[in-house]
């Protein structure tokens, strides 16, 4: 160690500086968090803690030499809580999808559209949805052409358009038990028919050719004959 007056090397038992005579003052440190003490400073000017009785000869801090301490009661700094509301994992996964949020307000503050759009590309996420009762019927029609295991919770099938009913049936006919016919247009119901060809036997007019009625109305009275022959044809041949 060296004399704090002149540098002069000073033996670790040494109590005064063999070079100019000053009285060798010893460091001392806090036992609680090691930080240096002041001379003749009772407390630790960084913790608080008591200071005990100057140092040993050799300058050692007293923390260095004293006896283990009983482990402390003090509970373990740890990291602090999370917020209740923290943002879930799988938001980073489609955040981008709609709107390009940053912010997480959580599930909630999903719209029931964008909930729609998710769905479609995320249906894992369908138990984070609490918006199946604000689902309008374009909504639901953009869900359940893409994934149909959603239709045990749709409540707007009596809303469907004949817009929507087109678009749907396109890709999941077995849906067709219903569907509302009446509300397709000529437009819908060709391009229905394009994709789902079997189900022109639910379009309004089109009757089963064996019942004896024609597809279309003939309010002449040719056409009424014509159209009761043909069904006493087909009636004599069903017995010949």
């Amino acid at each position: 160690m060296k004399c704090t007056s002149c540098s002069a090397e000073v033996p670790a038992s040494a109590k005064f500086c063999p070079e100019c005579g000053a009285k060798i003052v010893r460091k001392s440190f806090c036992p609680e968090c090691g930080a240096e003490a002041s001379p003749g400073a009772k407390f630790c000017a960084e913790c608080g803690t008591k200071l005990a009785a100057p140092q040993t000869a050799g300058g050692v801090p007293k923390a260095a030499t004293a006896k283990p301490q009983p482990a402390s009661t003090k509970p373990e700094n740890t990291a602090p809580a999370e917020p209740a509301n923290k943002p879930d994992p799988e938001w980073n996964r489609f955040v981008s999808e709609r709107s390009g949020r940053e912010k997480w307000k959580g599930w909630s503050d999903i719209s029931s559209t964008d909930w729609s759009f998710i769905l479609v590309r995320h249906p894992e996420y369908a138990g984070k949805c609490d918006k199946w009762k604000q689902f309008k019927s374009n909504d639901w029609a953009l869900i359940l052409c893409h994934q149909p295991q959603f239709a045990e919770k749709c409540d707007k099938w009596e809303e469907f358009e004949g817009i929507e009913w087109s678009l749907v049936l396109c890709r999941q006919p077995q849906f067709a038990d219903k569907c509302d016919w009446s509300k397709l247009k000529d437009y819908e119901w060709d391009d229905l028919l394009k994709d789902q060809p079997q189900l022109a036997k639910y379009r309004p007019g089109n009757a089963d050719p064996d019942d004896g009625a024609t597809s279309e109305f003939d309010p002449t009275f040719a056409g009424r004959v014509a159209s009761q022959l043909n069904a006493y044809m087909r009636s004599f041949g069903k017995h010949d």
